[in-house]
C-alpha cells in the first residue's frame, strides 16, 4: 500500500473544485483540494484551528461513486471522531475550538479522484471561537441546557484553571445570572440510578487508591467519571473529590478550579465548607 502524507489541507478557495461539491445548507467553503488515489492507497491529512477558526464546521469527502474509508481523530487526546468504510460521500460535523487539530486518514476502496473540502459559516459573519469545552458550553446555553453547559465549563476549568471565559460563565450560571435577555432558567440533571451506582463504585475505588498513595491513579479514575457526563449532583461530588486529590499533590490551582466546578454544580454546603478550609493558605 502506498501512503501519501500531507501536513495540512491547504485552505484555498478553488472555484472550479468548489462547484463540484454540494454545499451543506448555511455553510460556505473554506478550503478544498482534490486528490487522485489508487485502489487501497491511503492519504493522511491534518486540519488545524488556524485554517478554520470557528466553533464548529463540516468536513466533506466526495468520491462520486468511488468508495472510501475515512478515519478522523482529535489530535489533543486521540479521541475517535468518525470512522466509516465503503462510503462514496462522508459528511462529518466537527466540534472545534482554539488550539484544536484534526488528524484524518482517507483510504481509497476503488481508485480515482476524491474531493476534500472544509465548510463553515460565512467568513464575514461567524461567532468568535474559544476553547473546545467553552464552545460546547456556549452551544448548550444557546439550546437552553444550562446543566450541560456547567458540565462543559467545569471540564474547561479543570483542563485550564486560568481560562477566564470558563470561570466567568460558571460564576454567572452559579449566581443565577442571565447570560442574555431571554436566557432560560437553570436546568438540573436528574440523577440516573445506574450512573449513581457506577460513579459511587468509582469514587470508592479512587478513595482506596488515595489511601494507598496512588494519587494519579485515583485522579484518572475520577476523570473517567467526568467523561461519562453523569447527572449534575453526581458530578459535583466527583469534582469535590478531585479538589481534595489535587490538594494532596500540592496543585492548588487545579484544586481551586475543581472546587469552583463543584460549587457551580451544587455540591452541598457542608462539603464546600470543608474544601474551602483546606484551600485557605
Amino acid at each position: 500500500m502506498r501512503v501519501r502524507v500531507h501536513c495540512s489541507l491547504a485552505v484555498v478557495c478553488l472555484a472550479a473544485a468548489a462547484a463540484a461539491v454540494q454545499p451543506p445548507p448555511g455553510y460556505v467553503v473554506w478550503g478544498t483540494e482534490t486528490y487522485t488515489l489508487q485502489p487501497g492507497e491511503a492519504l493522511q491529512l491534518r486540519v488545524d484551528f488556524e485554517q478554520i477558526p470557528v466553533r464548529r464546521w463540516l468536513l466533506l469527502v466526495e468520491g462520486d461513486v468511488r468508495l472510501s474509508h475515512l478515519n478522523l481523530r482529535r489530535v489533543a487526546d486521540g479521541r475517535l471522531v468518525y470512522d466509516q468504510r465503503d462510503e462514496s460521500r462522508h459528511q462529518v460535523e466537527i466540534p472545534w475550538g482554539v488550539g484544536e487539530s484534526l488528524s484524518a486518514v482517507l483510504t481509497a476502496g476503488s481508485g480515482g479522484a476524491f474531493a476534500i473540502s472544509l465548510w463553515g459559516p460565512p467568513r464575514d459573519h461567524y461567532l468568535r471561537a474559544y476553547g473546545y469545552e467553552v464552545n460546547r458550553a456556549l452551544e448548550a446555553l444557546a439550546a437552553g441546557q444550562r446543566g450541560l453547559a456547567q458540565v462543559h465549563l467545569a471540564a474547561a476549568q479543570l483542563a485550564d484553571s486560568t481560562d477566564a471565559v470558563a470561570r466567568a460563565l460558571l460564576q454567572s450560571i452559579a449566581a443565577g445570572g442571565a447570560l442574555s435577555s431571554d436566557a432560560p432558567p437553570a436546568v438540573a440533571f436528574a440523577p440516573d440510578p445506574a450512573d449513581s451506582a457506577r460513579v459511587g463504585s468509582a469514587r470508592r475505588h479512587a478513595a482506596a487508591l488515595r489511601r494507598e498513595g496512588r494519587l494519579y491513579a485515583a485522579i484518572d479514575t475520577l476523570h473517567a467519571c467526568v467523561e461519562r457526563q453523569p447527572g449534575r449532583e453526581i458530578l459535583a461530588s466527583v469534582y469535590g473529590d478531585l479538589a481534595a486529590l489535587y490538594l494532596d499533590l500540592g496543585n492548588r490551582a487545579q484544586a481551586a478550579a475543581a472546587f469552583e466546578a463543584a460549587a457551580a454544580l451544587g455540591l452541598p454546603d457542608t462539603a464546600l465548607i470543608e474544601l474551602r478550609r483546606l484551600l485557605e493558605p
